[in-house]
Formats: C-alpha cells, structure tokens, sequence
C-alpha cells in the first residue's frame, strides 16, 4: 500500500486519534518516572552532605556516663549477674549480666537502686536500654585496674557522622596482617586502634573479607577517622 503523506486518510486519522488519546497518559508517566528519579538523586546528595559537611569536632568529647533511673515505658526485665563488664572492664559499677539465655553487657548500677541496673547500648536512644531486675544479688566484684591509656575503658565510640561503635565482648576479629579489631560499628566497619595523642582521636577503621574460604581474613578496606565522643 502506497502512503500519501500529504493526504489525510482513514489510517492517518485512527493514528493521530490513538496518539492524541495516548499522549497525556505518556506525559504523566514519564513525568512521574522522571520525577521518581530526580528524587532519588535529590535524597542521595542530600544524606552525602549531611556526612560530609557535618561540622568537623574541635575535640572529642569524653563523657563520664552517669546512669540514671529508667524512663518510664522502658523495657523491664529480670536477671542476674556474675562477674564485672568485660565491655567497661574499668568500671566497678558495671556488670555482664545475663537476661534468660542472652547477654547484656554493660549493665550499670543506678546510684540509690540496689535492685536494679540500667543495660544500656545507646545513651541518646532510651529506646535501647532495659531496665534489669536482680533476682539475686550482685557478686562481689573483682579487682578493677586503672586503664593504661586514655583510649581504654569506653564502653560505646561515636564516630564523625554519627556512626556507634560497641566493643567487642569475645572472640576479637582479626586479620591476617595481625590486625586485632576491638570494636563492632553500625556501619559494618571495625575499629582496630585508636590514637587518643591529640584533642582530636582517631580510629582505624576497616573491613575484613567475608570470604570462609580465606582464614585469617584479609583486611579489605583500611581508613582513619575521626573520633567524635566516647562514653566511659
């Protein structure tokens, strides 16, 4: 069939009526796909400078943790204690404790409380404490031994861009370099030294291979940063 361009025909007419009828439809759709996309981007630089530009620390904070008693709605639960914190091993008022068969370490003393401790992950997140009731009273405590250096003894690091580091309470991860990391980060990193030298500490931080078939793992990313707070 021969197409006459310039003359308007049955099937140039169906078309033009499909294509008017189709076109708003597309636009909405591609304006809805578009938009999804710029979004997206919008919120990924967004959550970029929010890390990056954070204002960098002067110093790092080192705050004395003081437990206080549990707000009210916290999660109560009973338990006992053995043995001193191994995660804040220089603190005679902290405790491993264990709560049915899971661990919780540490667990503080509350100052005028003789029945309960506060098991605490996070300070700024109450959300993340229990409230422990002693179904027995607390052993007597070993003997506590003063840290050898101003970068022992906290129980809980905050890294520049709100990043939360625990202490390891086990078996410590290791490399295959002999690198021994000491502290689990939310982020996946670990924390295998901190420098405390200046107002300003640092941590290296890395990743460890996740491959089994390579024992000891190998470090897989390396990098220093800077030491916003830590909890003692």
């Amino acid at each position: 069939m021969k197409i006459e361009w310039n003359k308007v025909t049955r099937f140039s007419a169906t078309l033009a009526l499909i294509l008017f009828a189709a076109l708003p439809f597309f636009g909405f759709w591609l304006g809805r796909t578009y938009g999804s996309a710029k979004q997206y981007e919008r919120d990924m630089l967004i959550e970029l400078q929010r890390v990056s530009l954070e204002p960098y620390p002067t110093a790092t904070k080192v705050i004395d943790y003081v437990p206080t008693a549990p707000e009210t709605g916290a999660t109560v639960v009973d338990g006992s204690c053995w043995t001193n914190s191994i995660a804040a091993p220089f603190r005679a008022d902290a405790w491993r404790c264990t709560v049915g068969n899971d661990i919780q370490d540490p667990c503080f003393e509350i100052k005028g409380d003789v029945k309960t401790l506060l098991c605490i992950k996070d300070p700024a997140s109450p959300a993340s404490s229990l409230a422990l009731t002693l179904t027995k009273p607390l052993p007597k405590p070993g003997k506590i031994s003063a840290p050898g250096s101003a970068a022992d003894g906290a129980w809980l690091i905050e890294l520049k861009g709100g990043i939360m580091c625990s202490p390891f309470t086990g078996t410590l991860p290791f490399s295959d370099k002999g690198d021994v990391a000491t502290y689990g980060c939310s982020d996946k990193r670990l924390i295998f030294g901190i420098n405390a030298d200046k107002k300003i500490w640092t941590a290296k931080v890395g990743t460890l291979s996740s491959d089994p078939k390579i024992f000891p793992p190998q470090m897989t990313s390396s990098s220093t940063a800077p030491v916003a707070a830590v909890w003692k």
